[in-house]
């Protein structure tokens, strides 16, 4: 399901779509890496699921990075770590033409300035942003 999305008893919602709604939580990585870690894996079968429900979906993974580090090496890894979930995904039988995969490094701050731990966890974060096609 997407968000913008109707069961067909109502009007159809806005043509603008941001993310897939499945109830998933943070997808985490090892510090300064692009594995993921256990926890990480849990909600990525939840975006799996998702996709295995609707196959006409077809997705962006974005990964962003908080602010510390070079800006480079942030857009590398944020590049690598969406790599990483769109190979687990195709790995589990989603049709690489449906995924992309994106990293913004710390283009895309959501609290900016960063003045604490949370505020550097909350733009440490892997969005899934449905594309036509």
């Amino acid at each position: 399901v997407i968000e913008g999305e109707t069961d067909g008893n109502a009007e159809a919602a806005p043509a603008e779509v941001t993310q897939i709604d499945c109830d998933r939580g943070r997808i985490t990585f090892d510090s300064g890496s692009a594995t993921i870690t256990a926890e990480g894996l849990l909600e990525v079968d939840k975006v799996l699921a998702c996709l295995q429900d609707d196959a006409e979906v077809n997705v962006n993974i974005v990964g962003h990075t908080d602010s510390d580090g070079e800006d480079a090496a942030n857009l590398e890894l944020s590049q690598s770590r969406a790599d990483a979930v769109r190979t687990y995904l195709v790995d589990n039988g989603i049709d690489e033409a449906r995924l992309q995969a994106e990293g913004r490094g710390e283009t895309e701050l959501l609290v900016d300035p960063e003045a604490t731990d949370e505020d550097k966890e909350a733009n440490r974060r892997t969005e899934f942003v449905p594309i036509e096609g």
